[in-house]
């Protein structure tokens, strides 16, 4: 790959994992709504629901934002190592960034839990 290639596909990259990002972070904000202001009025069915397409979405979100952010810096990491032809994804990134953003769905899930308790 060209220096050209690899700025172009590491903007992508990044730009993709920018978008992943801005919408898990919409499930997040959309699924906090809904554990406020419904919370307590939902039944066993559909909390289960709602709960299971959450995580399933989010988690998707969170994997994809992760991934492509990783990859993003590997290629940029590239050009100032110029190692042009390969190099290895830095594993730190994704494992650091999918954790932090995991953390955010298994918050989200305990204060749906604590607003239906009533705490």
């Amino acid at each position: 790959m060209t220096e050209a290639e690899i700025i172009q596909s590491s903007t992508a990259l990044t730009e993709i994992s920018a978008t992943a990002t801005a919408i898990y972070l919409s499930l997040i904000s959309g699924y906090l709504v809904v554990a406020y202001v419904a919370g307590k009025n939902l039944d066993k069915t559909q909390l289960v629901v709602v709960n299971v397409l959450f995580v399933a979405a989010a988690e998707w979100h969170a994997f994809a934002s992760a991934l492509y952010g990783s990859q993003g810096q590997a290629m940029a990491a590239r050009l100032q190592t110029a190692d042009i032809e390969g190099g290895a994804m830095p594993l730190v990134i994704f494992w650091g960034w999918f954790v932090f953003l995991s953390l955010g769905v298994i918050a989200c899930l305990y204060f749906m839990h604590k607003t239906r308790k009533g705490a």
